[in-house]
């Protein structure tokens, strides 16, 4: 019975410094990443203009009027990044997008812009 129990976990190193090292390896687990909710206003705004996040959080942005609105990527007018679209958010309806890179990304709606509503997201390392 001894032998099998030298396999198992070798006399020179107690089971407890076996979970240490692996947990030293590969390291604690990832943290719960939040996501944020942005509003897309009738006063063709949006409820949080600058959204302090960290890396690997997520916005969802919700249509809370009656018109319909987009969350895009870029400066306005009509200079979007790429980095994402909303496409048309109907009335009611949500867009999320996670943000897995740390900067500044400003935004705007499509529809909108003309009138203000913009806003940008500051990402930080986490």
């Amino acid at each position: 019975m001894a032998a099998i129990l030298s396999c198992r976990y070798p006399a020179i190193m107690p089971r407890w410094i076996w979970i240490l090292l692996v947990f030293a390896l590969v390291g604690p687990p990832p943290g719960r990443a939040n996501t944020y909710r942005v509003q897309m206003t009738a006063g063709n705004q949006f409820s949080l203009p600058v959204t302090n996040i960290l890396r690997g959080d997520t916005i969802t942005w919700t249509n809370v009027s009656g018109f319909n609105h987009t969350s895009t990527s870029g400066s306005p007018p009509g200079t979007p990044d790429g980095r994402w679209d909303s496409g048309t958010v109907l009335a009611g309806k949500s867009y999320s997008h996670p943000f897995l890179g740390a900067g500044v990304f400003r935004y705007y709606c499509t529809i909108h812009f003309l009138g203000g509503m913009t806003g940008a997201v500051v990402v930080a390392e986490s």
